[in-house]
């Protein structure tokens, strides 16, 4: 005889406990057959109520907010442990609305604030580059120019913006035209080259001069 696996012996023995349990919801107080009345229901409950019965009842969200609120079904708030209903268009209830707005705006002041920090970098960077080019000069004028890529970088939105005779390059990034002696041009990109690799890695600086 095949030994019967686990899993059978807990389902059969789930199945002998809810019949019992049908049985003894549905016998009859006394053992005179029970008289069918028109329009009335039988003594008993069914099986689906029996299992119905064993399980733990949680209200869902439209029954929650029917019974809490008396009014339209709502969604219950997003915030942990939270039962209240919510308002208007929010995820929240009132309370908790009010601090995820509050968490929003200083996270929008956060960074605006290290948006202006880096910009004044930058500007001091450039302020930088330029002495050092004046401390380099030496030998005749010439022309050229620094070129700062990709476009997509923080430094390049802000150079457009701030720097002066900047010019979109056809390579991607922008380009500096400068005149002047070969040894300014050359130590003002190599400042700069230096002072992004900390401010912003991923800006490339290449410099020519002719």
């Amino acid at each position: 005889m095949a030994k019967k696996s686990k899993a059978l012996l807990e389902a059969e023995a789930r199945v002998a406990e809810l019949t019992a349990l049908l049985s003894d919801a549905t016998a009859p107080e006394s053992d005179e057959p029970l008289r069918k009345v028109h329009g009335t229901k039988s003594a008993g409950i069914t099986l689906g109520e029996a299992t119905a019965k064993r399980q733990p009842s949680k209200p869902t969200h439209e029954e929650f907010a029917l019974a809490h609120k008396g009014g339209p079904a709502k969604s219950m708030c997003a915030a942990d442990e939270c039962r209240e209903t919510t308002v208007g268009k929010s995820k929240y209830c009132k309370p908790h609305r009010s601090e995820s707005r509050a968490r929003f705006k200083a996270m929008l002041k956060a960074k605006a604030e290290a948006k202006e920090e880096q910009h004044k970098r930058f500007g001091e960077l450039v302020t930088y580059a330029r002495q050092q080019a004046t401390t380099a000069a030496s030998g005749p004028v010439v022309a050229g120019y620094v070129r700062f890529a990709p476009g997509n970088t923080s430094f390049v939105y802000w150079a457009r913006e701030n720097l002066n005779g900047v010019q979109k390059s056809e390579g991607g990034g922008i380009v500096l035209p400068l005149k002047a002696s070969d040894p300014s041009i050359r130590a003002f990109a190599q400042a700069m080259a230096k002072g992004l690799s900390i401010a912003e890695p991923r800006v490339t600086v290449l410099f020519a001069t002719g």
